[in-house]
C-alpha cells in the first residue's frame, strides 16, 4: 500500500508537466501574433528614402513604349499608302509666287470701226518646191554629223527638265522596321515588272527601311509609274525631295 507522502510526489509531477507544456503553446502562440503584427506594419510604413532612379526608369520605359507604338506607314490607310496623297520629306518650302498687283487694269478701248474696202481676190501663192538634203561625198561623215545633232537635242532637253523642276521625285510603296520585310516588298514588285530599291533612314530612334521606285525627274514621269503600280494590284505615295 502507498504512502501519502508517494500519492503526492506523483500529483505534482502531472501537474507541472501539464502547466509546462501549456506555457510552451502560449510562448508560441505570442511570438507568432508579435511576427504577423511586424510584417503589417513594415508593409504599410512608407520608405522613407525612395531611390530616385526609379523616377527615371519610368520615364525612360515610357519612352520606350511610345516608340514601340511609332507607325512608319503613319501616312498609309489601314497599313496601305493612299494613292491620291503626295509626301513631301523634309525639304525647304518654295519661295512663294510674287503676289498679283494691285493695280487695276485699264479697260481695253474699243476699236474703231474702219469702212469696208473692197478686197482683191488673193492670188494663189506657188508652192514651194520640196529641198532636198545636201548629200556629201562622204556618207559615213554625215552619218555622224546626224548623229552629233540628235544627242545635243537630248542634252539640251534634259538641261530644260532639269532647269524646270526643283525636285526629284520617288514612289514609295513601303517603308518597314523589319528588312526582311522591305526585301520582301521589293520582291513582290520586281515580280510585278517594277525595280525598287531600298534606302535605309533611321527614323525615332528607329532604322527604317523604305522600298521605292524612282528616281523620276519629273512629276509626270512619277505619276506615270504610280499609275502602272496601282494597275498591277499595289499602292504607292509619291515623294518629292529638294534638289
Amino acid at each position: 500500500m502507498p504512502t501519502p507522502f508517494a500519492h503526492h510526489s506523483t500529483t505534482g509531477r502531472h501537474t507541472q508537466r501539464g502547466g509546462t507544456f501549456l506555457g510552451l503553446i502560449l510562448g508560441v502562440l505570442i511570438g507568432l501574433f508579435a511576427a504577423l503584427a511586424v510584417a503589417v506594419y513594415v508593409t504599410k510604413v512608407p520608405i522613407p528614402f525612395a531611390p530616385k532612379s526609379s523616377q527615371v526608369e519610368g520615364s525612360v520605359q515610357d519612352e520606350i513604349e511610345k516608340n514601340k507604338a511609332w507607325d512608319p506607314n503613319a501616312g498609309l490607310v489601314g497599313g496601305k499608302v493612299d494613292m491620291g496623297k503626295t509626301v513631301q520629306i523634309a525639304e525647304p518650302t518654295p519661295e512663294p509666287e510674287a503676289a498679283a498687283s494691285d493695280t487695276p487694269v485699264a479697260s481695253p478701248t474699243p476699236a474703231k470701226k474702219k469702212t469696208p474696202v473692197a478686197e482683191e481676190p488673193a492670188q494663189p501663192s506657188p508652192e514651194p518646191k520640196a529641198t532636198e538634203p545636201k548629200t556629201s561625198d562622204d556618207p559615213l561623215a554625215d552619218l555622224v554629223k546626224r548623229k552629233t545633232v540628235v544627242q545635243q537635242g537630248d542634252v539640251s532637253s534634259d538641261a530644260v527638265v532639269a532647269k524646270a523642276e526643283p525636285f526629284i521625285y520617288y514612289v514609295q510603296i513601303g517603308a518597314f522596321v523589319n528588312k526582311g520585310e522591305a526585301d520582301s516588298q521589293k520582291a513582290q514588285a520586281a515580280m510585278s515588272g517594277f525595280s525598287a530599291d531600298i534606302s535605309e533612314r533611321e527614323q525615332a530612334g528607329r532604322q527604317v527601311y523604305r522600298v521605292r521606285l524612282g528616281p523620276f525627274e519629273s512629276k509626270e514621269a512619277a505619276d506615270t509609274a504610280k499609275t502602272r503600280l496601282g494597275a498591277a494590284g499595289m499602292n504607292g505615295a509619291l515623294v518629292r525631295i529638294q534638289r
